[in-house]
């Protein structure tokens, strides 16, 4: 899949998305980094909820960036498209109206 100069991947610029690609060139590795990062999240989370101040937001803010662009970067490796994810979200929304 071919990127334009311009185009956002789940809003994320292609250039950090084609950095990270390039950094990470292995399908394993790209598993690896989003896992990472995802870890990552949910300690800054925690350290946000017992600490409240602008430090542990900050932090949230790197982490859910990171986790954007390494989401981006496996979504392009497994073929996800924009539209595969809309479904899912809307599967998501349906189920919980249903429950």
């Amino acid at each position: 899949m071919a990127l334009m100069e311009g185009e956002r991947i789940f809003d994320v610029p292609v250039s950090h998305v084609a950095y990270c690609e390039s950094y990470f060139p292995s399908s394993y590795q790209k598993i690896d980094i989003l896992q990472e990062e995802c870890a990552e999240l949910i300690q800054a989370l925690s350290k946000l909820k017992r600490y409240k101040d602008s430090r542990a937001l900050q932090r949230v803010k790197e982490e859910v960036s990171h986790v954007l662009i390494s989401s981006a970067v496996l979504a392009r490796m497994l073929d996800i498209s924009l539209d595969d994810i809309d479904k899912e979200c809307l599967k998501k929304e349906n189920k919980n109206l249903e429950g």
